[in-house]
């Protein structure tokens, strides 16, 4: 397969394709206006391919996305990813730290399908399901979150009140 005549194979662009966890500061206000309504809600991000689900998709320091993108989640003890769908994408947890609870919610009788999961694990959800996740451990949850869209339309949740507050910030500043 020949190489793409659009991509620049230089040294700088080489370095903006590489992104370190460790260099990077966690974001606690991206869901600020969910952990506003729960503090058990309270969660950070880190965004390192694309803007993930906050619309700002040309954020400085990210790989710009092409296909999907890739953040990092930090789900203190007890607190929680409430129950929320894509209409766009699929979205996969895949946990790096901690361990915890997925699960899907059955859309046509309601009942919530559960799986524990641990460093290693990963649950994919499909585009429309209701997917959720909750620390169920003594340490922080430390998720890798995949969303396979290049600009990921925001979620609905089951709770009308946070679809309306999903007004997701950046840094403190505004998405859209």
């Amino acid at each position: 397969m020949a190489p793409d005549p659009e991509v620049e194979y230089t040294r700088e662009n080489f370095e903006l394709h590489v992104q370190s966890l460790s260099k990077k500061e966690w974001d606690w206000t991206t869901f600020s206006t969910q952990s506003d309504i729960d503090k058990d809600m309270e969660r950070a991000q880190v965004r390192m391919v694309g803007g993930s689900i906050t619309g700002v998709h040309d954020e400085p320091g990210t790989v710009p996305a092409g296909s999907f993108t890739v953040s990092f989640m930090n789900v203190p003890p007890g607190n929680y990813v409430p129950s929320h769908g894509h209409p766009d994408a699929e979205e996969g947890f895949f946990i790096l730290q901690g361990e915890g609870i997925g699960w899907w919610e059955n859309p046509a009788t309601g009942e919530r399908l559960e799986t524990k999961l641990g460093v290693h694990d990963l649950i994919m959800s499909p585009p429309n399901v209701m997917h959720g996740l909750k620390n169920t451990g003594t340490e922080n949850l430390i998720v890798q979150v995949l969303i396979g869209a290049q600009r990921p339309e925001k979620p609905y949740y089951t709770d009308d009140s946070l679809t309306a507050a999903s007004q997701y910030v950046v840094h403190g500043q505004g998405g859209n």
